[in-house]
């Protein structure tokens, strides 16, 4: 049983850690960068997509309830500064206004996940 599968654990975590899945896709050797906001500027963490995601959904529920979390939608490889991608397994669209949603609505395929 994964943390995300424990019958205690939140509804918001179940859903923070499928989407995190999707995200990562199958790059168990993967990173996920996690950045916040702080009062000094902004801090930064890396998550091995392989076995570390249940942590990162804790920090990410944490930090979020206080400040602005930010994660990077495909996996890292390498080293921070010389990061590369290898592969993404998302489309990654951000819609910021009325005109863009309807866009989105009318793209095939549908997406499989919206987030507000």
């Amino acid at each position: 049983m994964t943390p995300s599968d424990h019958p205690r654990t939140s509804a918001s975590a179940r859903a923070l850690m499928a989407y995190l899945n999707a995200l990562v896709g199958r790059e168990p050797g993967g990173l996920l960068e996690v950045r916040w906001r702080h009062e000094d500027g902004m801090r930064r963490r890396v998550y091995r997509a392989a076995g570390e995601l249940p942590a990162a959904v804790r920090a990410i529920l944490r930090l979020g309830a206080r400040t602005d979390v930010y994660f990077g939608c495909a996996p890292r490889a390498g080293a921070p500064g010389a990061w590369t991608r290898s592969r993404v397994w998302v489309l990654w669209v951000d819609c910021d206004g009325p005109q863009a949603i309807a866009a989105l609505q009318t793209f095939r395929p549908a997406p499989a996940i919206v987030v507000r």
